[in-house]
């Protein structure tokens, strides 16, 4: 809907319009829960996020292709957007005839263990305040969101500068653009498939996270003294694999650290959180980078991103139980409550 209404759009006014359906994308936290629903915690997990992100660099990659190729076709400069109305109902029909629907066949359970006679206590969690108060006080949860946007902030804000940062001091062309976007999509999917697969099979979780940081701290350093095109190749490829590991990584133990019926709750969370950044970034990076340039978003990240590798070794992770489906009888949910306490001891 809104590339359509993007296409249709005469003045300034019907462009802002056309971004109003935006509101309703949350295609990135929907497809976490569904992966969280279908695998188990650990590796499993953070593998099949690891997947997810690889559809994210073949979107860096294949995106300034198809957008070149439909332009040339002869459908005019906004013929990308036609492009990406064919893509999306593509997906909707993928989602609609392959994707099993969850929510129905836990519905026809609970109704057939009503005809026998079973009654059920798992219900879904009404989301308010409270619940969302009580998805925070979790063990790991408030920590880890904490520690993800403290690193990934300040990448937003120099994603959301940095082409006008190029073309202002190096006059890099369109051109120039589109390969830097494929050579993000080609790192991104790199470190999406080969190396979250094989460096999840050599570290435990936390150590990942570590990892992460520090590569993040190591690429705000270099925007502190970025001044030649060819550091941006290094920085780029640190920057990738930063943001690989700290968000798959976090995002699988923060599914690990709920119930199993909290889990679209704190993606949700940590979703609207980078959204938030997302909507003040342009503004703010671009004061930023008119005011002192982009190193200052360099020395910002990397006081943010220490901070909280400080909190990650203070504070270490807790060791607690998987997320579970959850019970559907009086007796499986005494079992799963005296399981998960006894886990939790284990853990502590």
């Amino acid at each position: 809907m809104s590339a359509i209404g993007l296409y249709s759009c005469m003045d300034v006014s019907s462009m802002v319009i056309s971004r109003l359906p935006c509101l309703l994308m949350h295609g990135q936290q929907a497809h976490q829960s569904l992966l969280a629903n279908l695998t188990k915690p650990g590796k499993q997990r953070t593998k099949a996020f690891g997947r997810l992100g690889l559809t994210f660099g073949l979107g860096f990659v294949f995106t300034p292709l198809l957008s070149k190729l439909s332009s040339v076709m002869g459908f005019g400069e906004r013929a990308p957007l036609l492009t990406a109305v064919a893509i999306c109902l593509l997906a909707l029909a993928l989602l609609c005839f392959f994707i099993p629907d969850r929510n129905q066949a836990v519905k026809q359970e609970e109704e057939e263990e009503v005809i026998k006679g079973e009654t059920s206590v798992a219900s879904v969690p009404n989301i308010n305040m409270s619940s969302l108060t009580g998805v925070l006080k979790r063990p790991n949860v408030l920590n880890l969101i904490l520690q993800k946007n403290a690193a990934v902030a300040p990448a937003l804000l120099i994603f959301s500068v940095l082409q006008l940062d190029l073309i202002n001091r190096f006059s890099i062309t369109s051109s120039g653009n589109s390969l830097l976007q494929i050579f993000i999509g080609v790192n991104i999917m790199m470190t999406n498939t080969v190396g979250i697969s094989w460096m999840r099979s050599k570290f435990a979780e936390p150590v990942l996270v570590r990892l992460g940081l520090s590569a993040f701290i190591f690429t705000y350093v270099q925007f502190c003294w970025f001044h030649h095109l060819w550091q941006l190749a290094p920085m780029m490829m640190s920057m990738c694999f930063a943001m690989t590991l700290v968000g798959t990584v976090a995002d699988s133990l923060l599914t690990s650290a709920v119930q199993f019926e909290q889990q679209g709750i704190v993606l949700g969370i940590s979703t609207s959180m980078n959204s938030l950044v997302r909507t003040f970034s342009p503004a703010l990076a671009g004061y930023l980078l008119q005011s002192y340039g982009i190193a200052s978003i360099g020395f910002i990240g990397g006081l943010s991103t220490s901070a909280a590798l400080l909190l990650h070794l203070l504070q270490p992770l807790v060791r607690i139980s998987p997320a579970s489906p959850p019970p559907t009888t009086n007796q499986e949910q005494g079992e799963h409550l005296l399981t998960f306490s006894q886990e939790n001891k284990k853990g502590l």
